[in-house]
């Protein structure tokens, strides 16, 4: 069977290898790595109980860090993990505060302010679903009795993240059951 393609134009054998081979990091580097992300990892919590993100925190953190292994790296301890989430729930709380405080300054751009609130809001929803996500609950009977089914509701739309501009994902709807479902 022969390609619609020139000899010239396939990549050769040790090409394709090489493009599928996975990049390792040696023993010092992975070291290394370990030793910022501990070094970093109560500053960036101290940043997120602030009420910043963690893609934030990590890009004001003064030593560029992944922010993919550096969550791999918190997940992988529970201690940290919880400490992690504690702080979400902190900063998370202070900036629903800022958002409900009547005294909090309201920018001059509705759509601004608007797209400022849609953004905390998605925040909330996607962090702490039992608190600020739209639930609707649904009783059904079936053969065992009564049970309650709630669907939580993240938001249609995802909110932008305001220093790359880019659209953040949209936190993914979950059905939950109650004890006796």
């Amino acid at each position: 069977m022969s390609t619609p393609f020139p000899a010239w134009m396939l990549p050769t054998e040790s090409q394709v290898t090489q493009w599928y081979e996975k990049p390792t990091r040696s023993l010092p580097q992975r070291e290394l790595e370990r030793a910022q992300f501990e070094h970093a990892f109560e500053p960036v919590l101290d940043a997120i109980r602030g009420g910043a993100w963690i893609s934030r925190a990590l890009r004001e953190y003064p030593i560029e860090l992944d922010q993919g292994r550096f969550t791999n790296w918190v997940n992988g301890d529970p201690e940290r993990k919880k400490a992690y989430r504690d702080a979400v729930t902190t900063g998370l709380d202070l900036a629903v505060s800022r958002v409900m405080d009547p005294d909090t300054p309201i920018p001059l751009d509705p759509i601004a302010g608007r797209l400022e609130f849609d953004k905390i809001r998605w925040w909330a929803a996607a962090h702490d679903r039992a608190r600020f996500a739209d639930l609707k609950q649904l009783a059904g009977t079936g053969a065992d009795g009564e049970h309650v089914v709630k669907i939580v509701h993240a938001l249609a739309r995802s909110p932008l993240d305001d220093e790359t501009g880019t659209t953040l994902p949209a936190p993914r709807p979950a059905i939950e059951h109650d004890a006796d479902g």
